[in-house]
């Protein structure tokens, strides 16, 4: 798993691809202002998401032996993206690495297995992990407030 995460790493930050997708990341008018061909770009980020949503969906029904269809009425997205907000990624984008994003996972692993050990009710859990991923939020919003320039783009 570290090896993975480590090949990510140096994907990003020493291949021209990898820093291609950083800095359209962090702002993709001025990455299209350099000379960057952003709409081949984005078609690229979301074939490479596409590709490890597929590895995963396979790894899981292989150790599953079965499918979740019922993976959007579960807390799945959720989940995801309380870890992603954890992790320190900004919501405004343009911040946030791998590693922040396993710190992330590790955090929530312990909340979950946290509460799980204290037999907390499942509304409950969902209520406090609703109330971690709102401070998250309002957090990250103190901390990176968003220029005019960037308010006026949206």
């Amino acid at each position: 798993m570290l090896r993975r995460i480590q090949a990510l790493h140096l994907f990003l930050h020493f291949s021209s691809v990898g820093r291609f997708i950083c800095a359209h990341g962090d702002n993709p008018d001025a990455a299209r202002l350099t000379g960057m061909r952003v709409n081949a770009l984005t078609v690229l980020e979301h074939m490479l998401c596409a590709g490890f949503g597929f590895v995963g969906g396979l790894v899981m029904t292989a150790s599953t032996g079965m499918i979740n269809l019922r993976a959007t009425t579960s807390t799945l997205v959720f989940d995801v993206l309380m870890v992603v907000v954890l992790g320190g990624v900004s919501l405004s984008g343009g911040r946030g690495s791998v590693f922040s994003v396993v710190v992330g996972v590790l955090l929530i692993g312990v909340l979950v297995n946290g509460m799980t050990l204290l037999d907390l009710n499942y509304f409950l859990q969902n209520i406090l992990r609703g109330l971690v991923l709102l401070s998250a939020i309002i957090f990250d919003n103190l901390t990176h407030p968003r220029d005019e320039e960037s308010t006026r783009a949206d």
